[in-house]
């Protein structure tokens, strides 16, 4: 029996779809949904944290930070904030994106002070990172005095109290370590110890001063390289007198007068102690050189600062000299220039009489100038004027009135003479007249040249 060959075309075709021919089977499976958005989760610091600058600088490196999501990836794509957060600096843009590896940049100037200085990552009001810095001195700007150690005194070749100083300091004030400061007092204003020193780090260098032998004021200059320098003042007190070691002559050497006249500068000396000092109260004698003609010689002591001076009579023509002297010290000379004078008997005498060889003198003065002599006559009382007396050059006769006393007139005769070292004496009598009659009354005189 055929029965296969009885199964029609149809069945057979809706045989083999049922086994899985043809196009009428199921379709694939829908694709999965897509992954969530990442989600900001944190920030990284990666570099430029825990520099060192100077202040108001911009640190060498610039700040980065990596932007991570919740699961720990560079998220790109972030804007996050930099705040400076202590110590008064600045940041150049304050915001930035991160980009596609999530990195973050910003640059960042320190604040002016010495103080602790950050810088803040903020997102939606927080805090996610920070940046920190050390701040240190910029370059020196500016020197100054310390006024305390200005202005100082003390006694000449002798150390100030306190020592010397000055402060360095950037251009916004902050102290500067390790700056060479150089110090010099002017010339006589003695030494400094050390010469040169370095500020520490509250930007001060110091120094200690010893003044010199000038007395008064006195000056020393710090300076350090590129800034301006600072002028110290202090004064120099005058050191007790000590024993006298020196007799310098002052002025008055080398001078030229006429004979028979004063000096026309004085001859000064000053004595000192061994600080040169003025020493005073100390006795000099002033006298003629033994090769010199006769000077009238004086005695006395010096003055508070050490000084005395002399000015007498120089009677013999030529190069004349004047000695000074004080006890222990080699003495002082000074040369005078004398050009002879016509007048040999030209100075003063101290002069004095008496009356019917009374005891007590009455004493005058006479002065001898180009054949004229003039004086006054002291009663006790006071002096009074007398006539001018006549002076004959060629014999030394001295002749005249004189007027002591109201009333009474005296007639003056007598000689001066000098001797080969024009030292002049004079002496001779006068009589008594009242009423222009001769009282009886006779009496001497007699001078010396001085």
């Amino acid at each position: 029996m055929r029965v296969f060959k009885c199964v029609s075309g149809a069945v057979l075709a809706l045989a083999l779809a049922g086994c899985g021919g043809g196009g009428g089977g199921s379709s694939s499976p829908p694709p999965p949904p897509p992954a969530p958005p990442p989600v900001f989760g944190s920030v990284q610091v990666v570099s430029g944290n825990g520099q060192t600058g100077a202040v108001g600088v911009e640190l060498t490196d610039q700040l980065v930070a990596r932007v991570l999501d919740t699961s720990g990836n560079p998220m790109p794509g972030q804007v996050v904030a930099f705040v400076v957060a202590a110590g008064g600096g600045t940041v150049f843009a304050g915001t930035a994106t991160s980009d596609s590896a999530g990195l973050v940049r910003e640059r960042w100037t320190l604040g002016p002070t010495l103080v602790a200085q950050s810088v803040e990552i903020r997102a939606n009001a927080s805090t996610l990172a920070q940046f920190n810095a050390t701040a240190v001195a910029g370059a020196a700007a500016a020197m100054e005095s310390d006024s305390v150690t200005d202005n100082q005194s003390a006694q000449q070749t002798q150390p100030l109290a306190a020592p010397l100083a000055v402060r360095v300091h950037d251009t916004f004030g902050n102290a500067k370590a390790g700056v060479t400061v150089n110090w010099a007092p002017c010339a006589d204003c003695g030494s400094v110890a050390p010469t040169s020193s370095v500020t520490d780090q509250n930007g001060e260098a110091r120094t200690q001063w010893t003044l010199g032998l000038r007395i008064g004021s006195q000056s020393l200059v710090a300076s350090s390289t590129g800034l301006t320098q600072v002028t110290f003042a202090a004064i120099s007190l005058a050191a007790p007198p000590s024993a006298a070691t020196a007799i310098v002559a002052v002025s008055g050497s080398g001078q030229s007068i006429n004979q028979h006249a004063r000096l026309t500068q004085p001859a000064r000396v000053r004595v000192t102690d061994a600080l040169g000092n003025g020493v005073p109260g100390v006795a000099v004698d002033f006298s003629s050189d033994p090769a010199s003609v006769y000077i009238t010689p004086y005695s006395w002591g010096t003055d508070a600062d050490g000084y005395i001076q002399y000015s007498p009579y120089i009677h013999g023509a030529g190069a004349q000299q004047l000695v000074a002297s004080t006890a222990g010290l080699p003495p002082v000379t000074f040369t005078i220039n004398v050009a002879a004078n016509a007048f040999r008997f030209d100075g003063f005498y101290a002069c004095s009489g008496t009356v019917n060889g009374a005891p007590a003198g009455t004493p005058f003065q006479l002065a001898v100038a180009q054949d004229v002599l003039s004086g006054n006559w002291g009663d006790g009382a006071q002096p009074r004027p007398m006539s001018t007396p006549t002076f004959d050059s060629s014999n030394g006769a001295m002749t005249g009135v004189m007027h002591p006393t109201m009333g009474t007139t005296y007639q003056m005769s007598g000689n001066l003479a000098v001797d080969a070292d024009e030292i002049g004496t004079g002496q001779g009598t006068f009589i008594a007249y009242f009423g222009g009659n001769p009282t009886g009354a006779t009496g001497v005189w007699s001078c010396t040249r001085q």
